[in-house]
This record gives structure tokens, sequence and C-alpha cells, in this order.
């Protein structure tokens, strides 16, 4: 048999090796502890009924999987993976498992570094005072993003603030999988029913399929809200039925402020999503930014207090197919600006494939 060649890396590595086992001796007998290796990732299983208590949860090491044999109810608020991954994954494909918070507990805080993933995984019930009910970002990874791996739901997650399901108070957010998120609030004077981006120029990506499901928010953005110079980007079918704003304000499903870019590159359908009167019961944009479809968008039965039933935009919209808009209503006898679109200020509107406008109110 013909020997392979001892590389110069091995044979450092080989060396390394040896030192390192002559060496522990010795540092026993002097009292010294060498560095402990990492331990290996673990897979813990939990049964259907159990309980996430502080203890069980501090037990899990990084890297860890935790396998859901049913639904599971939540023990402790929250769950903080600081610089930590872990996956929480249902034992059966496509079968969704819930962690019940009971309307008591707060489920996560992730710092930076942390890495999160939900597979068939539905977070309920959970409740926080202040920003997020649900999931509160501090920090991403090295480019200040934090990632969100698998499919998972929020449901009827309540945060006193804004944020009713996430809120991202450092960085960006990147969601890899399809993911729900139905019936959250947001505090009675605060932004984003299902979830808030705090932070200027910061990027919110949804890879898979979104679905957003009468969210409410206490203030702007019904399901979305961003602030300024944000860039939001769906790079699948989005969905947002049922969303709704305070009394007030933009956006029944979306607001974002200026110099912000919303990017849909799957279809997407907005319907009955209402607005209070800052407009937009679908959609608010601000100046400066820009709005681009490119495949095909249809709006239904939105409902604007103050114009623009579908759209409110001071930027540039682009259609790249078909727009569709149908029976969508601007109910302000004071306004009159627009049962479908509103332009204003810099804004504008081509719409480059079919534009159907049918039965729309101002």
């Amino acid at each position: 048999m013909k020997t392979q060649p001892v590389t110069p890396r091995a044979a450092r590595l080989t060396l390394a090796r040896r030192l390192l086992l002559n060496a522990a001796p010795w540092c026993a007998a002097l009292g010294l502890l060498l560095p402990a290796p990492n331990a290996p990732a673990e897979t813990h299983e939990i049964e259907a009924g159990g309980t996430i208590t502080t203890t069980l949860f501090n037990s899990w090491n990084d890297g860890d999987t935790i396998m859901l044999k049913g639904d599971v109810q939540l023990g402790a608020s929250p769950l903080t993976f600081d610089g930590k991954t872990f996956v929480f994954k249902s034992d059966t494909p496509l079968a969704t498992r819930v962690i019940d918070a009971l309307g008591t507990y707060h489920f996560a805080t992730i710092y930076a570094g942390g890495t999160l993933t939900l597979d068939d995984i539905e977070i309920k019930n959970s409740i926080r005072g202040n920003n997020s009910g649900a999931i509160l970002i501090n920090g991403g990874d090295a480019s200040g993003t934090a990632m969100f791996k698998g499919n998972f739901a929020i449901t009827n997650a309540t945060s006193g603030a804004a944020g009713g399901a996430i809120y991202v108070n450092q960085g960006s957010l990147h969601l890899g999988g399809n993911v729900t998120f139905t019936g959250n609030t947001a505090g009675a004077t605060n932004a984003a029913g299902a979830i808030h981006v705090n932070t200027a120029g910061a990027t919110l990506t949804f890879a898979g399929v979104s679905t957003f499901t009468s969210n409410t928010a206490g203030t702007t953005g019904g399901a979305i809200n961003m602030g300024n110079n944000g860039t939001l980007l769906f790079k699948n079918t989005a969905t947002f039925t049922g969303n709704m704003t305070g009394a007030v304000n933009a956006g029944g499903a979306i607001n974002v402020g200026s110099g912000a870019s919303i990017t849909f590159e799957g279809v997407s359908t907005f319907t009955s999503n209402i607005s209070g009167s800052g407009g937009g019961g679908g959609i608010n944009i601000g100046a400066s930014g820009s709005l681009v479809f490119k495949d095909n968008a249809t709006f239904t039965g939105n409902l604007s207090n103050n114009g623009g039933a579908a759209i409110i935009t001071s930027s540039p919209v682009i259609f790249e197919k078909d727009a569709l808009f149908y029976s969508n209503t601007q109910a302000s006898t004071a306004s009159n600006r627009g049962g479908a679109i509103h332009i204003a200020g810099a804004g504008s509107l081509l719409i480059q494939g079919n534009a159907v406008f049918e039965n729309n109110h101002n």
C-alpha cells in the first residue's frame, strides 16, 4: 500500500496533540486546569405536555437540538440566547408543535451571535410589558444580522410597547424559512402589530413565504413598521390579511419611513387591511424611497380613513407585472385622496403589466 505523504500542517497538528497529552499529567499535579473541550451537540426530547423551565434550558449547550414530541408549555421568561445557537424542531416533519407561553411568559431574548432555528414550531400566547411580545433581538452576527432558520409561526403574542411579535432593537433580521404571524398585538400607543425594526438603515428579509393575518398596532404598521432608510425585502410570496393600525395612523399592513425601500420579488396579496387617518390601508411609504413589485400584486377590500386605500406614497412605485385593485375604500369625506392609490410629493407610479381598477371608492 502506498503511504500518503505527511503535510507540514498535519505534522504540526500531531505534535500539538502529543504536547497536550504529555502536559495533562503535569498540569494535574500542579493543580492547573486545561481548557475543557466544547461539549458535543446533543438532541433533547420533550414529551407532549412538558414544560421548558429555567433549569432545563440551562442544562442545554450551544448547538443542541430540542425535539418536541408534542405541544409543550413555557415555564421560564425569557429564554436567553447570548451568542449561542439552538434548534427547536418538531419530531415529525410538517407537524407543527406549539410552545405555549400561557399568556404569562416572554419566549426569548437574542443577543449578538445568537442563531435560532424554529422548524415547524409555533410560539403562542407570549407576552411582555415592554417591546416585543415574543422575541426581543439585541444584536445579530458579525454583519449585524440576526438569523432565523426554519418554518415557524408566532400567534397571539402581546407587547406592552412596540413589536407585537418581534422587536429588533439592534441590527437587521433575516428570516430564512416560511413564517406566519397571526393575531399579534402591539401596545395601545406603539407601532408594529407583528415586527418592528428599530434601527435606521436596517434590513428585514423574508426568504420564504410570509403570511400576516389579523395583527394590530396601536399606532403605525399593522403588521410591519420600519424606520428611515431601511430595506424591506420579500423574496417569495407575501400575504397580508386583516391587519390594522391605530385610529390616527398609517400603513394598515406596512409602514416605512423616509428613504426606505420595499421590494416584493414574489406574488403579493393585500386583503382587508385597515389604516387610520394617516392613510395607506395596505402600504404607507415616506419620501425618497422606493416601492417595487417584481411579480403580480393584488389589493382587495383595503380601507383607509385618509387617502390611499391600498397605497399612499411619497416615493416612486413600480409594478413590473400586473397590478390589480378591487373594492378598496378611502373612507374620509374630507380627504378624497385615492380609493386605491394616493401619490403625494415626489411620488410617482409606473405599471408595466396589466392594470385593473374595479369598484374602488373615494
